[in-house]
């Protein structure tokens, strides 16, 4: 069983990843292997409904992380999301990636 932990922070190493590593080492115990991927201070493009992923798979914006999580997470069996929250909700960059991945 593979898990795909995506880390919403700006902050590549920052409280997020440590959060990432714990739930990582709690995983590995129970022989559940891992990979934790960031979004980091990439840009994330918001869908813009053009219905080209339905036909080839891949979104139009191809310098986006989307692509890159939407392969991991066919390859997962499970998928765990970590991100601060701002103002109530998580923050921009992750409800971008959690629009187009669903």
């Amino acid at each position: 069983m593979k898990a795909l932990l995506i880390n919403g922070s700006a902050h590549a190493n920052g409280n997020m990843r440590i959060a990432m590593e714990e739930v990582g080492k709690t995983l590995k115990e129970n022989g559940v292997n891992y990979e934790i991927v960031g979004i980091g201070a990439k840009p994330v493009h918001g869908c813009i409904a053009c219905g080209r992923c339905r036909e080839t798979g891949r979104c139009v914006f191809d310098d986006d992380p989307c692509n890159l999580f939407a392969e991991k997470l066919a390859a997962s069996d499970a998928l765990i999301v970590g991100t601060p929250t701002y103002y109530g909700q998580p923050n921009g960059a992750m409800l971008a990636v959690m629009q187009r991945l669903f």
